[in-house]
Parts: C-alpha cells; structure tokens; sequence
C-alpha cells in the first residue's frame, strides 16, 4: 500500500463519531478520502512523511474524531462540550483564527481549506516538537501533543495518551 492508501486505512478503521452513526459509508469515505489526500499532501513536504502522517492523523483523531459536522463548518450543530471551543476553532485539527488564518479565509470542507489546515497544524506540531522534545515525562511526542494545544502546559497529562495512539498509528502506516 502507498501512503495514501494508508492513511485512508486508519481514517476509515477509526468508528464515526457517535452522533453520526448514520452518516451513509459512501457518504463517510468520499469526506474522509478527501481528508486522507490533504494529510498525504503536506506530510510528503515533511522530511519524515510517516511521522508526520501519523501526527496529522492523531490530532485529527484526538481534537474532533474526523467528525462530519466539525469538517463541515456546523460546530453549533455539536453536542455540548464538543462544539469547536465555541465556535473558536475550525476544522479536524481545531485551528483558531490566530494560528492559521489562511484556512478561515475558505469554505469549509474544501480541498483547499483541508491543505491550508493541514498545512497549519503541520506546523504547530514541529513549533511544538521542537519547543517541548525535553519537558514532559512521557518523551517528546507527549511534550509536542501538550504543546499543539496552545503550549500553556507541556506536562499536560493528557499527552501522554496521544503519544501512544501516535505510535499505534505510525506501526500501521510503517506497516
């Protein structure tokens, strides 16, 4: 398999979000192959691909679980607690205004919008894998995961459950 086509695999093995269990599968993997090309096209500008891939498909993951309704803009539609930091942020990666203000610039759900915040999300996790490589217990990858959501606390406990499902996502794509 190509790197594509494994992206696509882990998108597509990953369940619907559970409000959306009766999203139609062609409906489902047409909106995530779309996803899948954006991840693939800023993850082979990167000098590791895979690890990238496996980053922008963590946080994906992690900050919306590829939700149909974050990808298209009706965050309001939500339930409570997951509605896009009220409204602040856009997309699968949860990117503010500030932090990339060329994806809020389009219409959601586009290939456009999806390369410009992979684009961005891409590079607020080197920002932080850089910032972060010594601070957190877990090791570098939890100390990037605690530093892409805004850095305020790279010993976030949280991160260190990111880190693992980045190398379980990373084994696949090594595959």
């Amino acid at each position: 398999m190509n790197l594509l086509e494994m992206i696509l695999a882990v998108l597509l093995s990953w369940p619907a979000f559970y409000t959306e269990t009766d999203e139609q599968p062609e409906a489902r993997r047409v909106r995530l192959v779309m996803a899948a090309l954006a991840i693939e096209h800023t993850a082979k500008q990167s000098a590791e691909p895979k690890q990238m891939a496996a980053a922008l498909l963590t946080i994906g993951f992690e900050e919306s679980r590829f939700a149909a309704y974050v990808g298209q803009g009706r965050c309001d539609e939500g339930p409570k607690g997951a509605r896009c930091d009220r409204g602040k942020a856009r997309g699968y990666w949860q990117l503010w205004r500030v932090s990339c203000p060329a994806a809020w610039e389009l219409p959601h759900n586009t290939r456009e919008a999806l390369r410009a915040e992979t684009a961005c999300a891409a590079r607020i996790w080197r920002g932080a894998l850089l910032r972060n490589r010594s601070c957190h217990p877990a090791g570098k990858i939890a100390g990037a995961f605690a530093g892409y959501r805004g850095g305020a606390d790279c010993r976030w406990p949280r991160a260190a459950g990111r880190a693992q499902r980045y190398q379980r996502v990373l084994y696949r794509l090594k595959g």
